[in-house]
C-alpha cells in the first residue's frame, strides 16, 4: 500500500468531499480513520492499489510538539515528495533525519 500526508491549510474540505480521491483511480471501498492530527481517507481502487491519504495541518509538522505517532512515522522511512515552505524538512532536522 501507499501512505501519503496532505498539508494544508485548510484539510476540511478534502475531508468532507471524498470526490477528488476518483481522480486516482475507480474507488472500490472507502474507510476514514482518525490518527488524532491527522485524518485519513484509506481507498481500496478497483486495480488492487490501496491509498491512504492522511489529510492535515501544518500543526501536525510543528517541530516544538512531535507526539509519538509523528516521530513513529517519520522515522520508520518517511520520504519527502513536494515541501515548497520546508514545513517537513524542519520536522525532519528536528528528528535528525535526513
Amino acid at each position: 500500500d501507499v501512505d501519503l500526508v496532505v498539508i494544508c491549510e485548510n484539510p476540511q474540505p478534502y475531508l468532507q468531499d471524498n470526490q477528488w480521491l476518483a481522480t486516482f483511480g475507480h474507488i472500490a471501498r472507502l474507510m476514514d480513520e482518525d490518527w488524532g492530527l491527522v485524518q485519513s481517507k484509506r481507498v481500496f481502487y478497483t486495480d488492487g492499489l490501496e491509498v491512504e491519504f492522511g489529510i492535515t495541518s501544518r500543526a501536525w509538522v510543528n517541530a516544538d510538539a512531535i507526539d509519538d505517532g509523528t516521530r513513529q512515522v517519520i522515522m520508520d522511512g518517511a520520504a519527502i515528495i513536494s515541501d515548497p515552505h520546508h514545513h517537513l524538512k524542519t520536522l525532519f532536522d528536528a528528528l535528525n533525519v535526513k
